[in-house]
């Protein structure tokens, strides 16, 4: 429930931010006005030891200027959620920088992160990094773009591990497939299974959806 309410409370705020404004500025601007970004994704693991983990997040996103937008970011699982918001600034087509600021379901609840996007032909390089009082996570992906539709590349999530990562994206709909290695489960471990071992391999699945616009 408390995740939930995280989720909830970052939308609002959220929507008190950005909708009034983005309703005056397309009312006035008509559609050449800058739009809110809306995306809906849906992640899902399955791996030995933790067993099906599924997971909700919603991103918002509204510029405010040429190359500044004001973007909100929310988790909510079964066992932890966060929000936060912050700025997101773009240097021409290739390089896209964002730092937030939030609350995340910790005994210290503050939590902080940072977001980089590289983008250089087909090539297109995503990394986030933020910490607070759960501790330090990151999820960082690489892809190439083989066709309109298709891309294939790696990724890397703390807690899922590292691997092979093939996206599919179709209008609004996106669906990405990776199966992953959890090297640092494997270090930390006390080795009593082969390396190998079917509890350090995780699949994973992610469904994203653009509602807006």
């Amino acid at each position: 429930m408390t995740c939930v309410r995280i989720l909830t409370s970052v939308a609002i705020i959220a929507a008190t931010m950005i909708f009034p404004a983005a309703v005056q500025a397309q009312d006035s601007g008509g559609e050449d006005a800058p739009r809110t970004t809306v995306v809906i994704n849906t992640q899902h693991t399955l791996s030995q030891d933790d067993g099906y983990e599924p997971a909700l997040m919603l991103i918002l996103e509204h510029p405010v200027l040429d190359n500044l937008a004001v973007a909100c970011f929310a988790w909510a699982s079964p066992a932890w959620g966060e929000g936060y918001c912050g700025i997101a600034t773009t240097l021409g087509d290739w390089l896209r920088v964002a730092v937030y600021f939030g609350l995340e379901t910790a005994e210290v609840p503050v939590r902080a992160a940072t977001q980089l996007t590289i983008t250089a032909g087909p090539f297109t390089l995503t990394g986030v990094v933020e910490g607070g009082g759960s501790g330090v996570g990151y999820d960082a992906r690489m892809l190439f773009r083989i066709t309109e539709h298709l891309q294939l590349g790696l990724m890397g999530q703390r807690g899922q591990g590292e691997g092979i990562l093939l996206r599919i994206d179709y209008g609004r709909v996106g669906f990405s497939f990776g199966y992953l290695y959890d090297i640092e489960k494997y270090l930390t471990s006390d080795r009593s299974n082969v390396w190998y071992s079917n509890r350090y391999w995780t699949t994973f699945l992610e469904f994203s959806v653009r509602v807006s616009p």
